[in-house]
C-alpha cells in the first residue's frame, strides 16, 4: 500500500524530467529512433536533421522527390510517431 507522500519509480522520473526540463530533449532523442525504425535505413540516411518544436516535426532531407514523398505521408507520419510516443507531440510536420 502506498503512503501519501510516496511516488512510484515512474512517476518520480516524470517530475525529475519536468524539474529539470529534461523532457523535450529525450523526446527528441525518442523521436530519431522512431523514425530510424520506421522509415528504414535508406530514408533515415537521407533525413539531415529532425527537431520537435512546438508539436511542428521540421524534416531536413538531402532529396527533392523524398521531401515530394514525405509531404504525401504526413498524416500517416504524425499518426505512427504518436501511436509509438503514446502521447499526442506531434500535430504538423514541415519538410525541407
Amino acid at each position: 500500500m502506498k503512503r501519501k507522500n510516496e511516488s512510484t519509480i515512474k512517476e518520480a522520473i516524470q517530475e525529475l524530467l519536468d524539474a529539470y526540463r529534461l523532457r523535450a530533449g529525450l523526446n527528441q532523442v525518442e523521436i530519431k529512433k522512431i523514425w530510424e525504425d520506421m522509415m528504414g535505413p535508406y530514408i533515415a540516411k537521407e533525413t539531415e536533421k529532425l527537431k520537435l518544436e512546438k508539436g511542428v516535426l521540421h524534416i531536413k532531407v538531402k532529396s527533392a522527390p523524398l521531401k515530394h514523398e514525405l509531404m504525401m505521408m504526413k498524416s500517416k507520419i504524425i499518426e505512427k510517431i504518436n501511436a509509438e510516443l503514446k502521447q499526442n507531440l506531434i500535430q504538423e510536420i514541415q519538410v525541407w
